[in-house]
């Protein structure tokens, strides 16, 4: 990724002074964003003995591939988001419970939400995701549990109620790298003697 991103400033006559202001917001997103979400990806993960081996009886099912000499086993990126829909489950809900930025809007003309509430032109609205991660009214009774099967009810809409990491035109570009990284781990950490939090062989 480093060479791309050189070529292509190199290639737009970028000078190295911008392309270093550049690369602060790449950091920013890594460290900000993708460190403490694989954390905490892989910290409910593992906890949880259950949820690791139905994740990793899906990784083996349709990504993972054993090479000839029945040691060396490979993870196919292309197909986590795809297939491995329990994964990609546990990665929206670990968003949804960790999240905590806002979302910034200005208002571009008055608006009157729920026949009570006023915002005037040119105001600023700021929009919690911790709050709206954790309404009843959007996502049920046990909004604060952790339960990633909640993302694979197909028939439940969470339009506009999950924000982990902008939406819209401002999703984040490094949300796939969280989900590839947590996937990969899963798949290859069973051979470094981890243990769930209750004692139980990983």
């Amino acid at each position: 990724m480093v060479g791309k991103r050189h070529d292509i400033n190199t290639e737009y006559g970028i000078t190295p002074w911008n392309a270093g202001r550049l690369e602060v917001g790449v950091l920013l997103g890594i460290l900000a964003n993708i460190i403490p979400t694989i954390f905490y990806m892989l910290i409910h993960i593992y906890y949880d003995q259950h949820l690791l081996n139905r994740i990793r009886n899906e990784l083996e099912a349709s990504c993972v591939q054993t090479d000839a000499d029945g040691r060396t086993r490979n993870i196919s990126v292309a197909t986590l988001k795809e297939k491995c829909h329990l994964l990609h489950a546990t990665f929206k809900e670990v968003l949804r419970h960790h999240a905590l930025g806002s979302s910034v809007r200005y208002v571009r003309e008055d608006t009157l939400l729920d026949g009570r509430y006023l915002l005037r032109k040119g105001m600023v609205v700021q929009m919690p995701m911790a709050v709206l991660h954790r309404d009843r009214g959007a996502w049920g009774e046990d909004a604060s549990t952790f339960r990633p099967d909640r993302f694979l009810q197909h028939s439940l809409d969470h339009t506009g109620k999950k924000w982990e990491a902008g939406f819209g035109v401002r999703v984040s570009a490094f949300w796939r790298w969280y989900f590839i990284v947590s996937g990969e781990t899963c798949g290859k950490a069973r051979d470094h003697g981890s243990r769930c939090h209750d004692g139980a062989q990983v």
